[in-house]
């Protein structure tokens, strides 16, 4: 692109740049968070933003990164940054329709108002991990992308998926019955005690206010 012949890195396509050429195109790819966190690779995968602007073919974001941290350019705050993004989308979209909500004052409610999101623990299978990679490829790097690629902590699930999903099938495991449901925001099976998703059923209605 800029015709220098130092500092040349080579992506997984083939083609080669220099290291201020190449960190421009991730740059521009990530909209300068340079490290995306799991629910923004997935939309990243519905549009060609992040093809290679030689050849067209999609470039490997996290190949990328790792030539530059080879490089010993240091991403860690770019890491902490994508994790604080991704507990925020937790808290704040349906992970079955991706309905977004301004904050996670909709999980409250006033008087006299119906509540708008749901607060519902999950719990991932190891298993669930291994089959969203690529040849089912073992996961070593648990700790380093969990809260980065995808998220343990309570989700939220807008009041009409949470009607519609009430007859859900459901998975038994140990003696324990689970709703199991692909999370829009993770891109990973999630699975839900039925016990932790009927606790709602009783009072999904509004906040038991009393209207004389």
């Amino acid at each position: 692109m800029c015709k220098k012949t130092s500092n040349i890195l080579t992506s997984e396509c083939g083609c080669k740049f220099c290291e201020e050429c190449l960190y421009d195109i991730i740059m521009t790819i990530t909209s300068n968070q340079i490290i995306l966190n799991g629910y923004e690779k997935m939309q990243l995968q519905n549009n060609d933003s992040d093809k290679c602007p030689i050849c067209q073919i999609k470039l490997n974001l996290q190949y990328l990164i790792m030539l530059f941290e080879e490089k010993g350019r240091d991403f860690g705050n770019e890491y902490n940054e994508a994790k604080v993004r991704m507990a925020n989308y937790i808290k704040t979209i349906c992970f079955i329709c991706q309905k977004k909500f301004d904050n996670e004052k909709s999980l409250e409610v006033s008087h006299n108002s119906k509540r708008e999101l749901l607060k519902i623990n999950v719990m991932i299978n190891s298993h669930c991990i291994k089959d969203s990679k690529k040849n089912n490829e073992i996961n070593n790097n648990y700790e380093k992308e969990k809260d980065i690629d995808y998220s343990e902590n309570a989700h939220v699930v807008c009041m009409n998926c949470y009607k519609k999903n009430k007859n859900t099938k459901i998975k038994e495991i140990k003696n324990i019955q689970y709703k199991v449901f692909m999370c829009e925001i993770c891109g990973i099976r999630h699975y839900i005690s039925c016990k932790e998703w009927n606790k709602w059923s009783k009072n999904d209605a509004c906040c038991k206010c009393i209207i004389i």
